[in-house]
């Protein structure tokens, strides 16, 4: 029985924490050892921090990373810009308990082999970037939502499994960031698929968006970003997090 888990969800970019909408128009949040902080004092069961622009030119910046994992007391996974074993044996090394991994499972695969022979495959998530065309049919994206594959969502769950990966994480770019609910439709047809843990991201916007997508999906956590950090009143940064007594209530589907 693999637990259910809550996942905040930060974007990196250069040395601040930012949210987006649809993967654009990036705006900062604000200092990554601060948020951190404030995860911590509310215990949240994971953390995914996702380099934004590390895709572009300069790889992971192993030295805020080093800065976050040493100020940081849950779990965390990194992605963003990794593109050889050597990446992955740094992050690791930093402090990280897992890698997301998407435009390597599609360049290099071999590589991803690799990872997972050395760490194991608790310890490597593959990333699904998708949307939807205009006939409604959700498509695979990669190289944050900049490169469109060919494969269709089955064959690419089948494809990327088979690399070893021990969870599958997918970031909806129809909605990410416009608080408009998960894709439960969707969610259910990736979960039904995968043989591994699904974690679902996009789109949620309450507490009752995570208890939805846990009651009518075979998912394993629900992540999000501008459900747990965003701009208030007078523009100022709120951090949230449920409290434990929520987090179990949800995970376990009382009301």
């Amino acid at each position: 029985m693999i637990n259910k888990r809550i996942i905040p969800v930060l974007l990196l970019k250069n040395k601040g924490f930012y949210k987006t909408t649809r993967f654009r128009n990036p705006s900062y949040i604000g200092d990554p050892l601060n948020t951190i902080r404030i995860f911590n004092e509310k215990e949240a069961d994971e953390l995914i921090i996702l380099d934004i622009g590390a895709y572009q030119a300069h790889g992971p910046n192993f030295d805020v990373l080093k800065e976050i994992a040493r100020e940081s007391f849950s779990p965390m996974a990194y992605g963003g810009g990794i593109t050889s074993l050597e990446d992955a044996k740094k992050i690791f090394s930093i402090g990280f308990e897992k890698i997301v991994l998407n435009t390597l499972l599609h360049t290099t695969p071999s590589v991803v082999e690799e990872i997972v022979k050395l760490f194991g495959s608790q310890a490597v998530v593959g990333c699904i970037e998708i949307k939807r065309n205009f006939l409604r049919q959700p498509q695979i994206y990669t190289c944050n939502g900049t490169q469109k594959l060919k494969d269709n969502i089955q064959e690419h769950i089948k494809k990327i499994m088979h690399l070893g990966l021990g969870e599958i994480f997918v970031n909806n770019i129809d909605r990410e960031g416009t608080r408009k609910g998960y894709d439960i439709g969707l969610m259910k047809e990736i979960a039904t698929v995968s043989t591994i843990p699904v974690v679902a991201c996009g789109g949620a916007y309450s507490l009752q968006c995570i208890e939805e997508i846990f009651s009518k999906t075979k998912v394993s956590a629900a992540a999000a970003s501008s459900l747990f950090i965003y701009h208030g009143i007078h523009k100022a940064v709120l951090i949230t997090y449920p409290t434990f007594e929520e987090s179990e209530r949800i995970k376990n589907g009382k009301r």
